[in-house]
């Protein structure tokens, strides 16, 4: 029991020195010690600040207004001369510093800013504590949020590929003063935490210069590029296969009977449920000159059923018109494309009955009355008229059997016709069966383009 507490007050006697050795290495280091200098003589070279990045999480990525919050560490390295002592006199190897500007300790730290900030630079990144070693070499790891600018190209959107940066570099010091490079550890993703939405494909850096109108100095700088794509699965399911499912619904329109006066109504019904996924789509995308996939895609089908409603009225209007009434016949006239000859050709019906043996005799007897009644009244005999009266006779009740048989005459249709009935069901029928099988090729060839664009 008395060894233990004998190395229980050892140990707070050493750490009690330790603690005196490093406030009184501390005090000498920063006896002389200037916040506001850069640690470089003017015979020496640039300081070689070494900028690494860790990505812990994309916290919010908003396309609309075209910004990214990310939560990063942002790890500084580089020496300072002025901060070096002998391990061994001091029996230490490092020291923690600050680098808040209300802290004691307070040492110089490069400023270092987000050129593509969204808002206040670096204000969100915490004024962390600063590891030095006996070297004189500098570690300096930031926490925090950055929300910075990102240029979104949505023209694959939902399947879109988009690449953003974050820039950094000295706002006051030249590369004469200090030289900006990437550190080796570059982009560290090891810790980071995986978006709902997003999925971290690709990283890179790379070392730029630039001089700028305002100074005769080169300024560098250093670019950390990482690669998001999307998640498409949401939209797909959600937006893509219901639009698709409901614009199909035009071609199963065409099934409708015209007569039933449901089409119209179907197809218009249709149109309207495309235009609702066009304006929901419309308020999840920024203002921009862009058109997306997915816009395109629904504003192609939206076409495709005004077409659809527009050749719908068309057909009905064919089947149900009257013989040189209503602008439909009159575009289809002057088109040609309605046939010139009635629907009801009599010279062809009467051929028919001809070649029909029930309807020779009666063919023959009306023929042979014809003839009758081109000869001259005072070549006609008694006899001749008495037969020609028994023709007539048969004839009237040769007609009286046909009706009675259902069979209309031709000569009804014929006066049907003239009194501005017309039966354009077979023009109508053919319009609609080459309308159908244009549009649904013209629909399958649309979605088929749609979907091979994207990369």
């Amino acid at each position: 029991m008395m060894i233990l507490k004998f190395l229980f007050f050892f140990s707070l006697l050493h750490n009690g020195l330790c603690s005196d050795e490093e406030i009184n290495l501390k005090k000498q280091l920063l006896q002389n010690y200037d916040t506001t200098t850069i640690p470089k003589l003017k015979e020496m070279e640039p300081i070689n600040l070494k900028l690494g990045i860790a990505i812990r999480a994309f916290e919010n990525i908003d396309q609309v207004e075209g910004t990214i919050l990310s939560n990063i560490w942002l790890r500084y390295y580089w020496n300072d001369y002025r901060l070096r002592w002998d391990r061994n006199y001091w029996n230490t190897s490092k020291i923690i510093m600050n680098s808040d500007l209300e802290a004691d300790s307070l040492i110089w730290t490069p400023d270092i800013y987000l050129y593509n900030t969204a808002e206040n630079p670096m204000d969100q990144l915490k004024n962390s504590r600063v590891t030095v070693y006996s070297s004189g070499d500098i570690i300096w790891s930031r926490p925090g949020l950055l929300k910075s600018t990102c240029k979104f190209n949505l023209k694959f959107y939902p399947f879109d590929i988009q690449k953003c940066h974050l820039r950094f570099g000295s706002w006051v010091y030249s590369g004469f003063d200090l030289n900006l490079t990437i550190h080796e550890s570059e982009i560290d993703i090891g810790n980071m935490q995986l978006n709902e939405e997003w999925d971290l494909i690709n990283t890179s850096s790379k070392r730029n210069e630039k001089k700028y109108e305002c100074c005769p100095e080169i300024y560098p700088d250093v670019l950390f590029e990482f690669s998001l794509q999307r998640h498409s699965q949401h939209y797909t399911s959600n937006i893509i296969i219901p639009t698709i499912a409901t614009s199909s619904l035009m071609i199963i329109s065409l099934i409708v009977p015209w007569d039933s006066g449901e089409r119209i109504s179907f197809v218009t019904t249709v149109m309207l449920s495309i235009i609702v996924f066009l304006l929901l789509l419309s308020e999840n995308l920024p203002k921009t000159d862009s058109n997306p996939f997915l816009s395109q895609l629904t504003l192609g089908l939206t076409i495709f059923s005004l077409i659809s409603v527009f050749f719908t009225v068309i057909i009905s209007s064919l089947y149900t018109h009257k013989k040189n009434r209503g602008i439909v016949y009159r575009i289809l006239k002057l088109f040609k494309v309605t046939d010139k000859k009635p629907c009801y050709n009599t010279n062809s019906e009467i051929s028919s009955l001809a070649s029909n043996p029930s309807y020779t005799s009666v063919y023959n007897q009306t023929t042979d009355i014809m003839k009758l009644q081109s000869l001259s009244s005072n070549e006609i005999d008694i006899d001749e008229v008495m037969n020609s009266n028994e023709l007539i006779n048969k004839t009237d009740e040769n007609k009286t059997n046909c009706e009675s048989d259902g069979h209309t005459p031709s000569n009804e249709r014929n006066k049907k016709i003239k009194e501005g009935e017309l039966d354009c069901e077979t023009t109508a029928g053919n319009v609609e069966a080459i309308f159908t099988l244009l549009f649904f090729i013209s629909f399958i060839i649309y979605l088929i383009y749609m979907f091979t664009i994207i990369p």
